[in-house]
């Protein structure tokens, strides 16, 4: 074997070597970077599933204080009537307080109902991040197998390369 024989033995090796490790470099960058956005994605859903949780906890809250401004409208209205010397018990004043109730339970209906929407949506972004989390964590397992499959594949060349100069 001559010295130019065995520089380019040598230069060949030392190629295949930088190679592999470039991509194995390449690899646990790209693998760590989907690792940090899989825990975002899970941050994420957990973010969703809490804000979820709060629509409904303020929805309930919400309805409830609907329920009291009701009872506190009705209870005015009973008041006034009364001391205009109406009967509360039938009539048209009747007719008002049935009124006002359903119009302040049918508010209260509308409440909990838009909290219980914007919790579905919540929700629906929580099952999203989670989703996109597990994809973020299969494409870190993938990067991982694809960098150990470019190396065996870059050693393997590097290694035809050599035995081709003998």
């Amino acid at each position: 074997m001559g010295f130019s024989t065995a520089a380019a033995l040598v230069a060949t090796v030392a190629a295949t070597a930088t190679t592999v490790y470039g991509q194995q470099q390449q690899a646990a960058t790209q693998a760590s970077m989907a690792n940090y956005q899989q825990a975002v994605a899970r941050n994420n859903q957990i973010v969703a599933d809490q804000n979820a949780q709060y629509a409904l906890e303020q929805g309930q809250a919400q309805e409830q204080a609907q329920r009291a401004k009701t009872a506190a409208m009705i209870g005015a209205q009973r008041a006034q009537l009364a001391a205009d010397g109406i009967d509360l018990g039938s009539g048209s004043a009747l007719n008002l307080q049935m009124g006002t109730a359903e119009t302040g339970e049918l508010d209260a209906l509308n409440i909990r109902s838009d909290a219980a929407r914007q919790a579905y949506a919540d929700q629906a972004q929580g099952m999203d991040s989670g989703a996109q989390a597990g994809l973020y964590g299969f494409q870190a397992a993938n990067d991982a197998w694809l960098a150990d499959t470019r190396s065996a594949s870059t050693i393997l060349g590097g290694a035809a390369k050599v035995a081709s100069m003998y």
